[in-house]
């Protein structure tokens, strides 16, 4: 069991953690190289508070596409 964090009980840490991250235009992307390495160390984070695993998914596609692809995201965490 985890005792890193009070609210983080063993049956969290049995589901997959999943890091979306969404990047914005190839500038923004460019020019804040602290946000997205702060982003990406979000996998990092979940593994020290006790998952085995995390998938980071990148996307950095355009809204509606994005939008579907969050869609699928939370279709598959209500489905465990």
């Amino acid at each position: 069991m985890n005792t890193t964090h009070p609210k983080i009980l063993a049956i969290h840490l049995k589901r997959l953690a999943v890091i979306y991250i969404r990047q914005s235009s190839p500038l923004q992307v460019e020019n804040h190289l602290e946000s997205k390495a702060r982003q990406y160390q979000l996998t990092e984070r979940a593994q020290f508070l006790g998952w085995p695993s995390a998938r980071c998914v990148v996307s950095s596609l355009p809204t509606k596409m994005a939008s579907t692809i969050r869609q699928n995201l939370t279709t598959d965490f209500c489905l465990g």
